[in-house]
């Protein structure tokens, strides 16, 4: 009875997790891969969730739930707070102000 492994490793990290499942449907061959959905999980070194972050610190993959089939993850992406969101804003009018001050001072000019 064969036996599929499934898993995802950070290498940098040293961390990752493997579950072993039992069946595949449709049956899975690592000589031509195809999308499969497994089975009869038995052994797993995973508690969820088990988080991934991105490159770039641009938000996580988090993986839900390994144990169902289709397992579940998500993205989750990183997102400016209210007070960055409002230090980006002054900023932008700042350089809006500036550009128009130059404007107005070559027009007169």
């Amino acid at each position: 009875m064969p036996v599929f492994a499934v898993g995802l490793i950070n290498p940098g990290a040293d961390v990752g997790f493997t579950t072993y499942f039992l069946t595949s449907t449709p049956a899975f061959s690592s000589d031509v891969p195809t999308p499969s959905i497994f089975g009869a999980a038995m052994l797993s070194n995973y508690d969820p969730p088990y988080t991934f972050a991105l490159d770039g610190g641009v938000g996580n993959l988090v993986v839900n739930d390994l144990g169902s089939a289709p397992f579940t993850a998500e993205i989750t992406a990183a997102v400016p707070e209210p007070g960055q969101w409002a230090m980006m804003g002054l900023t932008f009018c700042g350089v809006a102000g500036y550009g128009y001050r130059r404007f107005r001072a070559n027009k007169a000019a």
